[in-house]
């Protein structure tokens, strides 16, 4: 054991490397088997670290077997530690877990593979002091809070103890490393989406002037699926517009094989004006799992109009890009079909008035024009009838003038035989005996000589 004259400022770096306290001495030390090199600064005036080396890896209670303690091998392993990363490092890894106790992070990092096996897998601590810094420059520089399912780069340094292991300490962190590594992901499918030349098929298709039916996709119950209801219910309540709605899951190792569903559901319930996919706001992680090839995809290839809203205005997916409308929220794409609908029923209300008042103003201007032509048709019966009249009059009067007896005092006389009959021609009255002769002022009759 050698002591050491350790200043209370560099308490913390001597221990880290190994150095002990001694409460009876009130000194630090450097145990048996520990590599003086490193204490040189703080060993005694006139201390022989060449000679102090010779105890180095001994331990005088096993020496004779050839066998250390313990301890004293875990302080070996401490001192190769330290020699081998004497600073801290910035390590690229995922964050698998993360819970806080007292201000404290506890953190469980991990690494995968491309077939996406776990590879590497160990515990880190974000002390009190540097948690709340170390949280809000990752909020700062991502807009979203640091948690589990991220890819992130930490400024990391490992220390060993012997009673308590090994852990890695977090002194800092890299929002730009998270930003690269979701922005080279949504480039990789952007990339394959534009080599396929199915990326703005969507876009290109017709936005729709009203909206009868739509097709609705969200995880069940969600709290954005709620956002979305309060205006479109009021459009289900007047019979305005119609939702089929389809549930999925929304993150997990499911969710792009469950929203491909969702999505090949609607389509075989087709017809629809648009199919709208939303969900509310959530963890970065969490919206990580609709950055997915199979998804965009099927988004892409949807035969009508496709409405997103995702999250919150900050938030952003290969969904918002392939999709024929982005939205910020779920309400603002229920408001969007709101404003359509109750806009369009009010542009058909205002038709449907004008075109009652033009109605309107035709059968008042036919009603006056028939009124007007009724009282001419009057007025011109009444001088027809008139006419008419004055026709009939002087038609009697001549009918009149020509009646038998009128006929009978301008001097002529009827001839009827003994029947009564009219005898008009002479051969007639030749082959009567007895003729009756009618004058205005009576009858004779005359016999055949």
């Amino acid at each position: 054991m050698t002591e050491l004259d350790v200043p209370f400022v560099e308490k913390d770096q001597a221990k880290r490397l190994g150095a002990r306290w001694n409460a009876a001495s009130k000194r630090w030390y450097v145990p048996n088997g520990i590599d003086l090199q490193q204490f040189t600064r703080w060993l005694p005036d006139g201390a022989d670290v060449v000679a102090a080396e010779d105890d180095l890896y001994t331990n005088p209670v096993a020496e004779d077997d050839n066998k250390v303690s313990l301890a004293n091998f875990l302080q070996q392993v401490s001192v190769v530690v330290q020699n081998s990363f004497p600073s801290g490092t910035w390590v690229s890894a995922e964050i698998s877990e993360l819970r806080s106790n007292k201000g404290h992070l506890f953190i469980t990092l991990v690494e995968h593979d491309e077939q996406g096996n776990m590879i590497a897998r160990i515990s880190a601590r974000v002390w009190q002091s540097q948690a709340q810094v170390i949280c809000s420059k990752f909020l700062q520089g991502t807009g979203a809070e640091l948690e589990a399912g991220i890819k992130v780069l930490v400024y990391a340094r490992v220390e060993f103890h012997a009673q308590y292991g090994m852990a890695l300490f977090i002194d800092d962190i890299d929002p730009n490393y998270t930003l690269g590594d979701m922005a080279a992901k949504l480039a990789k499918i952007r990339e394959v989406l534009v080599a396929e030349q199915i990326i703005d098929l969507n876009k290109q298709l017709p936005r729709p002037h009203d909206f009868y039916k739509v097709a609705v996709i969200s995880p069940q119950n969600a709290a954005g699926l709620g956002d979305f209801n309060r205006e479109a219910q009021l459009l289900i309540k007047y019979d305005l517009c119609q939702f089929t709605y389809f549930t999925a899951q929304f993150q997990g190792e499911n969710a792009a094989k469950d929203i491909c569903r969702a999505i090949e559901e609607a389509k075989l319930a087709l017809p629809f004006d648009a199919l709208v996919i939303i969900r509310g706001g959530g963890a970065l992680s969490d919206l990580a799992w609709l950055n997915n090839e199979q998804i965009a995809r099927a988004v892409c290839n949807f035969p009508v109009h496709v409405m997103v809203g995702i999250g919150h205005e900050r938030d952003y997916t290969i969904l918002d890009e392939v999709a024929g409308e982005r939205f910020d929220t779920p309400s603002k794409v229920s408001h969007r079909i709101f404003s359509l609908v109750s806009n369009n029923a009010l542009e058909a209300d205002k038709r449907y008035q004008d075109i009652s008042q033009t109605a309107r103003g035709i059968l008042q201007r036919t009603l006056e024009r028939a009124t007007l032509i009724y009282e001419q048709i009057g007025v011109q019966a009444k001088q027809g009838c008139v006419a008419v009249q004055k026709h009939m009059q002087s038609l009697i009067s001549e009918i009149l003038s020509q009646s038998p007896r009128q006929i009978l005092q301008k001097g002529f006389a009827i001839v009827s035989n003994k029947q009564g009959k009219v005898v008009s021609s002479s051969n007639e009255a030749s082959t009567e005996e007895v003729l009756t002769l009618e004058f205005h002022d009576g009858k004779t009759n005359v016999r055949k000589i």
